[in-house]
């Protein structure tokens, strides 16, 4: 059965850190080896910047929720 953990933060850049602090805890507790882990630190950073810069058109209040998924050899 997968593994799953879920963060839901508000739409801010100062908030990106937390997001990419919990990828990151997460990929390690799945066995990444660390140049995944910067991979996937990477991945979510830019995904957030996103997120806040195209689909709320700046800062705002709305959630950017991240949710992993990890099972046997997947993360």
């Amino acid at each position: 059965m997968p593994d799953s953990a879920t963060i839901s933060v508000a739409g801010r850049y100062a908030n990106i850190q937390k997001l990419c602090a919990f990828v990151t805890r997460q990929a390690r507790a799945a066995g990444l080896d660390d140049k995944a882990m910067f991979h996937v630190e990477l991945c979510c950073d830019e995904a957030a910047t996103n997120i806040i810069e195209h689909a709320y058109g700046g800062e705002s209040s709305n959630p950017v929720t991240v949710t992993t998924i990890s099972q046997s050899n997947a993360f």
